[in-house]
């Protein structure tokens, strides 16, 4: 089974559907080619070749510039590797194939999708916050000045004590 490009299309999560009560039975194509390379060894543990190893790193490299679809591919190579050290007891199997994920490239396309993740999001709260305004008619919240900002991790922001003049 040599990689294609259908693997480089959009998947939904695999837990997409369980929030309305559905399960799919479906498996992720990456999930499809960790289990065409792992065989059984002895005592019923798993192995993994060293050409279904680069195999499956081929496969996941395709999925770097797929945007949300890395997640879940990332997250079926990490519940794959729980199954195989959990049900087939192959330690050193499941920690390679953790390896595939924990690789520089993979985690540098995981914090650049949440990070344009959060960016939409701010967006969307900025967005709620001019309508809010408008509705209210009130200014929005006033933004934190230079000194909120050059504090300390975990020091309080400056006006958040600040208590009403009566009670």
């Amino acid at each position: 089974m040599a990689p294609t490009s259908s693997l480089s299309e959009d998947y939904p999560h695999p837990e997409a559907g369980e929030a309305a009560g559905e399960v799919e039975a479906e498996i992720h194509p990456l999930g499809q080619v960790i289990a065409s390379v792992v065989e059984d060894g002895p005592d019923d543990t798993a192995v993994l070749s060293e050409a279904g190893f680069d195999f499956v790193r081929r496969a996941l490299d395709e999925y770097l510039d797929a945007g949300g679809a890395l997640m879940a591919a990332v997250d079926t190579v990490l519940i794959a590797a729980h199954v195989i050290e959990m049900e087939q007891g192959s330690r050193a199997v499941a920690e390679r194939l953790v390896t595939l994920v924990d690789r520089p490239e993979v985690i540098a396309a995981m914090r650049q999708i949440t990070e344009a993740a959060e960016a939409r999001r701010a967006q969307e709260v900025a967005r709620s916050a001019e309508r809010f305004s408008r509705f209210t008619g009130h200014d929005p919240a006033p933004a934190l000045s230079a000194a909120d900002t050059d504090r300390p991790e975990g020091a309080v922001r400056l006006g958040d004590l600040a208590f009403p003049k009566r009670l």
